[in-house]
């Protein structure tokens, strides 16, 4: 019988860097509206397509997203790739996420990190959950800021029976003259913080496989 590599990760990570690559696909545009169900509920709205997505925010060279010729106000929506392998963890016990991000503009026209979201299955691929923080601030210079989001008990009562699917960003200009052309957020080091349990101890993780069997080959 082949063995099977499980992936671990730390346990209250709440603060400390851990990269876990929880989903193999990269940023991709969504050219759509998209709806969020939990945390700041509502309807992230998209007016043109963007560009230059790329790259994946799990790791520390993270993703870089802008380099578009779009006009001063535009808002533009990005997730990770679909039908990839992730990991796919149950929502038990993750508390919420963190990350890092920076913009290479402070102009009124440059791209910023408006909103991110994660998005969560069932046991079969379905029954997706969106759940979007409420409005970032545009940064006024170049610094790496860290970022975490709490999830309140309801929304830990709505990810019970779920899985870890994706993250999902809300990218905007607003204002200025010009285009934001060649201009980026980086976002780097998302990670998600998992509360169970002694810290010095592992959580263990699982193994790469398809959304449609999160629950199927999970860990039991």
């Amino acid at each position: 019988m082949a063995n099977t590599e499980f992936i671990t990760a730390r346990v209250n990570n709440n603060g400390t860097q851990e990269n876990i690559n929880w989903y193999k696909g990269d940023v991709d545009i969504h050219a759509d509206d998209i709806h969020f169900h939990r945390g700041n509920v509502g309807t992230w709205e998209t007016d043109t397509t963007g560009g230059s997505p790329g790259g994946n925010p799990f790791s520390q060279t993270g993703c870089s997203i802008g380099s578009t010729a779009s006009g001063a106000s535009h808002t533009f929506n990005y997730k990770l790739q679909t039908a990839k392998d992730g990991l796919f963890p149950s929502m038990k016990g993750i508390s919420g996420f963190q990350y890092n991000v920076s913009q290479s503009s402070t102009a009124g026209h440059a791209y910023w990190l408006k909103r991110v979201g994660i998005e969560t299955c069932n046991a079969t691929g379905g029954n997706n959950i969106r759940w979007s923080s409420n409005n970032l601030t545009k940064l006024d210079d170049y610094r790496t800021y860290y970022d975490k989001r709490i999830f309140t008990q309801s929304d830990l009562d709505a990810f019970e029976d779920q899985f870890f699917y994706r993250v999902w960003f809300h990218v905007s200009t607003h204002g200025g003259s010009l285009t934001a052309k060649d201009t980026y957020v980086n976002i780097t080091n998302f990670q998600l913080i998992y509360n169970v349990g002694d810290g010095n101890n592992r959580w263990v993780v699982g193994k790469y496989r398809k959304k449609e069997v999160a629950g199927s080959e999970a860990i039991q």
